[in-house]
């Protein structure tokens, strides 16, 4: 009987200790990311508050990551206590270098996290592909369909015409509105 109650309280402390076992990001050394300029330079820091923090590192730990790198650029760079992180504010989707994997968030966090980062929203990138698309567009079209690329940070504009597509162009913008990329597919 003593022997159980040993194993059993055991047990106890064991499943007590393990919970916090699972967190792969902790909290900072400091209570800022860097806010990147094209490339690796810096174009400023940006103060994060500890409920920032640990609303971001709530994603990083509970999200659904995928065990490769997206091919999507970054404009932001975490440093948690072991890990550098880099997010796309555009797409919302992170880039974890040091376990070499990914993750894209919902909409809603992507709001949430560019809100606390006070950039843009997506909405935004997305009407100023369809802008820069219908511009550069050469045919006659009746309307046009917009989609978000999530595996390359883009929008997918296709032109219709009579129910057929007769055009496509992706365009890929940052997070401030500058355009990247145009691909056209006609």
């Amino acid at each position: 009987m003593k022997r159980t109650i040993i194993i059993v309280l055991a047990f106890f402390i064991l499943l007590l200790t393990a919970t916090g076992c699972g967190k792969t990001y902790e909290r900072p050394w400091d209570q800022f990311c860097f806010e990147l300029d094209g490339g690796l330079d810096v174009k400023k820091e940006i103060s994060l508050s500890s409920e920032d923090i640990d609303y971001i590192l709530d994603i990083l730990n509970n999200g659904k990551w995928i065990n490769s790198l997206s091919n999507c650029g970054y404009d932001f760079v975490f440093y948690t206590a072991k890990q550098e992180v880099g997010y796309q504010s555009s797409c919302g989707t992170f880039n974890d270098w040091t376990n070499q994997r990914s993750m894209t968030v919902t909409e809603e966090q992507c709001k949430i996290i560019n809100e606390l980062l006070n950039i843009r929203n997506l909405s935004i990138t997305q009407e100023k592909a369809e802008e820069i698309a219908i511009k550069r567009c050469n045919v006659n079209y009746d309307y046009i369909e917009t989609t978000y690329v999530d595996s390359d940070c883009s929008w997918k504009v296709e032109f219709w015409q009579s129910g057929a597509k007769i055009a496509t162009q992706t365009v890929t913008i940052d997070s401030k509105g500058n355009v990247l990329s145009v691909h056209y597919a006609e």
